[in-house]
C-alpha cells in the first residue's frame, strides 16, 4: 500500500533523532557554533528553546517538502550524488569540531 504524504512527512521528522550520523552532524555543529562555556543561564533558555523550534517548525516544513512526489523523484534519481555530497558536508564539519575542541 502507498503511504500518504503526512506519514511520510512524520517519519522524516523524527528518523534524525533516532540516525547516529545525524546526531554527530547536529553535534558537531553545536560544538562548533555555541560558545556553551561563556553563556548566561538566560541565553541558555533562549538557545535550547530555538533548537526545539527550529527541530519541530523548520524540520517540518523540511520534511513536509521532501515527501513531495516531485522531490521524492528528484532524489531517488539523485540518490548516489547527494549521499556523496553529504558525506563530504559531515567530514567537513567532523574536522571542523575536532579543530574546535583541539584548539581550546
Amino acid at each position: 500500500a502507498a503511504t500518504s504524504a503526512s506519514a511520510q512527512s512524520r517519519s522524516i521528522t523524527v528518523t534524525p533523532g533516532r540516525n547516529a550520523k545525524s546526531v554527530l552532524f547536529f553535534g558537531s555543529i553545536f560544538v562548533t557554533t555555541l560558545p556553551l562555556a561563556v553563556m548566561s543561564i538566560n541565553l541558555h533558555v533562549f538557545v535550547i528553546i530555538a533548537f526545539f523550534l527550529n527541530s519541530v517548525l523548520g524540520h517540518g516544513v523540511v520534511s513536509t517538502l521532501l515527501s513531495t512526489p516531485m522531490v521524492r523523484r528528484f532524489t531517488d534519481r539523485y540518490r548516489s550524488v547527494i549521499l556523496i555530497l553529504s558525506g563530504f558536508v559531515f567530514v567537513a564539519f567532523a574536522l571542523m569540531s575536532i579543530f574546535q575542541i583541539l584548539s581550546t
